[in-house]
């Protein structure tokens, strides 16, 4: 008879031998592993998203860069007592809000009560001046009159003059204008006093829809305006007028330049000159600024830049 114990203890034998002799024992693999995805009724359209750095301003940054030897300043002292200005800030191309060679022109007012308490040594009563009249006039260099204010009685404190003509043209870069008033106490007494005078190296004023710029041909190229070269003193006056046009941003803008000269060719000589300069501190190709040269007497000798309006010349923008 077979014993049973004998038969269990084989069968446990078996079983665990059977057990130990797993595939991947045996065979050196895993099981395999399902993955189950989840049913979709609708196929996606959807992307993933395309995020490619790349930066939009490569092409330019070197240009980008700043200039950092502009802002190496000699520290801690940016001027010494040899210098009344620091030498950083005469760099050719910076602004230089001290240049106030030019005067924006819009009125100008001039003192006449003053003039008067100065003639009679106190100041006049209203009552003294009851019958008194008054005048102040504007005399060229050819000692003609091209504008006058008068009155009777006490006169104002001040007057103001648009600086322009009786004919409407504008007083004259460079030229002389004097003052002159008179007062009369009866038609026999008068009393005739010189006023200060009037002179401006620079001058910007209306012109339609544009600005003239007037300057002086005589700082520009010498006292009798003949010159061809521009002088040191006149590179100031047109740097002046180039710092107008960068502040109030002119560069669109038409330009037209005019010389007026004693002869045709020194306003020729003097607009090229005048041209040239202008266009190196604005940076721009010399043909943008229209030139016109004229001979004209004493009195009319100037410079003038014309920017936009109806009188300046009409340019293709490059």
């Amino acid at each position: 008879m077979i014993n049973k114990a004998a038969v269990l203890a084989l069968v446990f034998i078996r079983l665990t031998a059977a057990a130990a002799e797993t595939p991947s024992a045996k065979e050196g693999r895993l099981e395999d592993i399902v993955i189950k995805g989840a049913e979709k009724d609708e196929l996606s359209a959807g992307k993933p998203p395309f995020d490619v750095p790349f930066d939009s301003y490569e092409s330019v940054r070197a240009s980008l860069k700043p200039d950092e030897g502009r802002f190496l300043a000699e520290s801690p002292v940016l001027g010494n007592w040899l210098h009344d200005r620091p030498d950083r800030l005469k760099d050719e191309h910076l602004l230089q809000p001290w240049n106030d060679a030019l005067k924006e022109f819009t009125e100008l007012p001039l003192p006449v009560r003053d003039r008067l308490a100065a003639a009679l040594g106190r100041p006049p009563s209203a009552k003294e001046l009851r019958d008194t009249s008054w005048s102040l006039s504007v005399i060229d260099e050819e000692g003609k009159s091209i504008h006058k204010f008068a009155g009777k009685g006490l006169p104002p404190e001040t007057v103001v003059w648009n600086g322009r003509s009786d004919q409407g043209d504008w007083l004259r870069a460079g030229h002389a204008y004097s003052l002159v008033y008179k007062f009369s106490e009866s038609s026999t007494t008068a009393r005739t006093i010189p006023g200060p005078v009037v002179q401006f190296a620079g001058l910007v004023h209306p012109d339609g829809e544009g600005q003239i710029i007037g300057l002086d041909s005589a700082a520009l190229f010498g006292e009798d305006r003949k010159g061809g070269d521009v002088l040191e003193p006149g590179k100031g006056l047109l740097r002046a007028a180039a710092d107008w046009m960068r502040r109030y941003k002119a560069y669109g803008s038409a330009f037209l330049l005019r010389a007026y000269a004693p002869d045709a060719d020194a306003a020729q000589r003097q607009a090229v000159a005048a041209r040239a300069y202008l266009a190196s501190e604005l940076g721009l190709p010399p043909e943008r600024i229209a030139v016109e040269s004229s001979a004209a007497s004493s009195i009319e000798q100037r410079l003038d830049l014309a920017v936009g309006g109806s009188r300046s010349a009409k340019f293709p923008r490059d």
